[in-house]
């Protein structure tokens, strides 16, 4: 009777373990539909949407959702398909390239002369509450160089959109808050190109402009 009862025990564990093996892991990404380009700036000018940065607390694969106010869980079944960094970047540049009509051009090199806008983004906040809303909170820095000179302008913003109760909500909201953002950096190059001057445009959210002979 122990030896059965102890036979038992093993395999129920097993059973237990093997459940625990098998539960899925669900991979996200917040580069959304972009859409249809709507801007009429001409092809000339190219895009640089750098490297992202992301608080070392949420620049990893695992989702990170706020419970409390002092409590966040890590995900390690629900998960973005990069770095949050990188699934920022990457959603960036696909929206910014669909609106302006620009190729984004990070990783390549650029011939001498060539109209380029260079864009840094650091993210101050990413807080996603399941039920709730995503809210998300960036600097960024626009660097346009061209005719032998280097403008530079830089902005704020904070987005919130509202997010349902399930994963795949909190991620589309997560999608909405990062497109408009994207957005809202297109919107500030479009009037730079259109006025010739980064001081022309009021910058959106606050910020500072900068011109200088380039180095």
């Amino acid at each position: 009777m122990i030896r059965i009862e102890r036979l038992t025990c093993v395999g129920a564990l097993g059973l237990m373990l093997g459940a625990c093996a098998s539960a899925p892991v669900h991979y996200h990404t917040l580069l959304g539909t972009a859409p249809a380009t709507r801007s009429h700036m001409a092809s000339h000018l190219w895009v640089d949407v750098g490297p992202v940065g992301v608080p070392s607390d949420l620049d990893q694969q695992a989702m990170v959702v706020r419970q409390s106010p002092t409590r966040v869980d890590v995900l390690d079944s629900e998960k973005w398909a990069s770095p949050l960094g990188e699934e920022v970047r990457s959603a960036v540049s696909a929206q910014i390239s669909s609106r302006l009509g620009a190729p984004d051009v990070h990783g390549l090199a650029v011939a001498d002369g060539q109209p380029v806008v260079r864009v840094s983004i650091q993210l101050r906040r990413f807080e996603a509450w399941l039920g709730s809303r995503v809210l998300l909170r960036a600097d960024w820095m626009l660097t346009f160089v061209r005719d032998g000179r280097r403008d530079w302008v830089m902005c704020s913003g904070q987005f919130e959109t509202t997010a349902t109760d399930t994963y795949p909500g909190l991620v589309h909201a997560g999608q909405q808050v990062v497109a408009q953002m994207a957005d809202r950096i297109a919107d500030r190059i479009a009037d730079v190109e259109l006025h010739g001057n980064v001081g022309t445009a009021p910058c959106n959210g606050g910020g500072r402009t900068h011109d200088s002979s380039v180095q």
